[in-house]
Protein backbone atom coordinates (compact mmCIF):
# COMPACT_ATOMS: atom_id res chain seq x y z
CA UNK A 1 0.00 0.00 0.00
CA UNK A 2 1.57 3.03 -1.06
CA UNK A 3 1.69 6.67 0.85
CA UNK A 4 -1.78 7.80 -0.75
CA UNK A 5 -3.53 5.26 -0.66
CA UNK A 6 -2.97 4.84 3.43
CA UNK A 7 -3.76 8.26 3.48
CA UNK A 8 -7.21 7.85 1.93
CA UNK A 9 -9.58 6.46 5.14
CA UNK A 10 -8.67 9.45 7.04
CA UNK A 11 -9.25 12.18 4.09
CA UNK A 12 -13.02 10.14 3.29
CA UNK A 13 -13.59 9.92 7.36
CA UNK A 14 -12.61 14.06 7.51
CA UNK A 15 -14.58 14.25 4.12
CA UNK A 16 -18.06 12.74 5.83
CA UNK A 17 -17.21 15.15 9.41
CA UNK A 18 -17.01 18.40 7.53
CA UNK A 19 -20.33 17.01 5.79
CA UNK A 20 -22.00 16.12 8.77
CA UNK A 21 -21.32 19.73 10.14
CA UNK A 22 -22.19 21.88 7.00
CA UNK A 23 -25.51 22.76 6.60
CA UNK A 24 -26.85 23.43 3.05
CA UNK A 25 -27.62 26.81 2.45
CA UNK A 26 -28.79 28.85 -0.35
CA UNK A 27 -24.95 29.32 -1.68
CA UNK A 28 -23.87 26.31 -3.28
CA UNK A 29 -20.09 26.90 -2.45
CA UNK A 30 -18.16 25.69 0.12
CA UNK A 31 -17.68 28.29 3.53
CA UNK A 32 -14.47 29.80 4.58
CA UNK A 33 -14.01 27.58 7.21
CA UNK A 34 -14.46 24.56 5.42
CA UNK A 35 -12.43 25.52 2.66
CA UNK A 36 -9.51 26.06 4.97
CA UNK A 37 -10.20 22.54 6.46
CA UNK A 38 -10.23 21.08 2.71
CA UNK A 39 -6.81 22.89 2.78
CA UNK A 40 -5.24 21.25 5.80
CA UNK A 41 -6.67 18.15 4.79
CA UNK A 42 -4.68 18.53 1.55
CA UNK A 43 -1.43 19.98 3.02
CA UNK A 44 -1.31 17.30 6.45
CA UNK A 45 -2.92 14.10 5.01
CA UNK A 46 -2.25 14.09 1.61
CA UNK A 47 0.88 15.81 1.89
CA UNK A 48 0.82 18.37 -0.90
CA UNK A 49 2.31 21.64 -0.25
CA UNK A 50 0.49 25.13 -1.17
CA UNK A 51 0.90 26.58 -4.50
CA UNK A 52 2.19 23.16 -5.63
CA UNK A 53 -0.72 22.27 -8.69
CA UNK A 54 -1.57 19.12 -6.65
CA UNK A 55 -2.31 20.47 -3.83
CA UNK A 56 -4.71 23.23 -6.13
CA UNK A 57 -6.14 20.23 -7.52
CA UNK A 58 -7.08 18.38 -4.22
CA UNK A 59 -8.36 21.30 -2.30
CA UNK A 60 -10.46 22.09 -6.15
CA UNK A 61 -11.39 18.28 -5.82
CA UNK A 62 -12.48 18.19 -1.85
CA UNK A 63 -14.51 20.74 -2.46
CA UNK A 64 -16.26 20.11 -5.02
CA UNK A 65 -17.28 16.30 -3.33
CA UNK A 66 -18.56 18.55 -0.30
CA UNK A 67 -20.89 20.78 -2.36
CA UNK A 68 -21.62 17.08 -4.55
CA UNK A 69 -22.50 15.83 -0.89
CA UNK A 70 -24.90 18.66 0.35
CA UNK A 71 -27.10 18.30 -2.90
CA UNK A 72 -27.55 14.71 -2.30
CA UNK A 73 -28.31 15.72 1.09
CA UNK A 74 -31.04 18.11 0.06
CA UNK A 75 -32.19 16.23 -2.66
CA UNK A 76 -32.72 13.76 -0.02
CA UNK A 77 -34.31 15.66 2.30
CA UNK A 78 -36.93 17.06 -0.61
CA UNK A 79 -37.81 13.23 -1.41
CA UNK A 80 -38.58 12.57 1.72
CA UNK A 81 -40.59 15.61 2.33
CA UNK A 82 -42.59 15.09 -0.27
CA UNK A 83 -42.97 11.11 0.68
CA UNK A 84 -44.35 12.59 4.44
CA UNK A 85 -46.83 14.94 1.75
CA UNK A 86 -48.22 11.06 0.89
CA UNK A 87 -47.18 11.16 -2.48
CA UNK A 88 -45.87 7.59 -3.27
CA UNK A 89 -41.70 7.37 -5.08
CA UNK A 90 -42.06 6.62 -8.81
CA UNK A 91 -45.31 8.78 -9.73
CA UNK A 92 -44.98 11.81 -11.70
CA UNK A 93 -46.60 13.60 -8.64
CA UNK A 94 -43.82 12.31 -6.35
CA UNK A 95 -41.09 13.84 -8.83
CA UNK A 96 -42.84 17.22 -9.71
CA UNK A 97 -42.60 17.63 -6.05
CA UNK A 98 -39.02 16.97 -5.54
CA UNK A 99 -38.05 19.05 -8.52
CA UNK A 100 -40.46 22.04 -7.19
CA UNK A 101 -38.63 21.57 -3.62
CA UNK A 102 -35.08 21.42 -5.40
CA UNK A 103 -36.25 24.85 -7.32
CA UNK A 104 -37.32 26.40 -4.39
CA UNK A 105 -35.21 28.79 -2.41
CA UNK A 106 -33.40 26.72 0.25
CA UNK A 107 -35.43 28.20 3.58
CA UNK A 108 -38.85 27.12 1.80
CA UNK A 109 -39.85 23.42 1.69
CA UNK A 110 -36.95 21.78 3.10
CA UNK A 111 -37.67 19.66 5.79
CA UNK A 112 -35.43 20.29 8.96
Amino acid sequence: MNQTSRGLPPLIALIVMLTACSGVGADPGVSSEHAAQVKQICKDVMGFSPGEAHFMGCVESLQQTLVQIDHADATQRDRETCQTRGLRIGTAEFATCVVGLEQAPATIGHAS
